[in-house]
């Protein structure tokens, strides 16, 4: 089974925000990929109740959605492709970066 996990740091005009990501195959007959990790604020605290989200590159449309719970923790679950992950906190500015599962 393929598994990744990695610390991804999303620098914004107001904010760093640290998303850790972990990518594993979904056992299905067409790819699919669970991708999860934690939300962390500019001081390096987790960040409970942040929206995150995929936007997939092809039709520019929300392929997935999560809101961070109480430990930062969020999960989201999609086919194969190229996406947008994009991360906001309420109160600060929104953070995106590339995606190619």
């Amino acid at each position: 089974m393929l598994s990744a996990c990695f610390l991804l740091t999303l620098i914004t005009t107001a904010v760093i925000v640290g998303i850790s990501v972990n990518i594993e195959p979904v056992q299905s007959t067409t790819a699919s990929y669970t991708f999860s990790g934690y939300i962390y604020d500019s001081t390096g605290n987790v960040a409970p109740n942040a929206h995150v989200y995929l936007i997939s590159q092809v039709n520019g449309r929300s392929a997935a959605q999560d809101y961070s719970d109480i430990t930062g923790y969020y999960s989201l679950s999609v086919p194969s492709g190229t996406y947008n992950l994009v991360s906001r906190l309420i109160g600060s500015s929104q953070s995106t970066l590339k995606i190619t599962l």
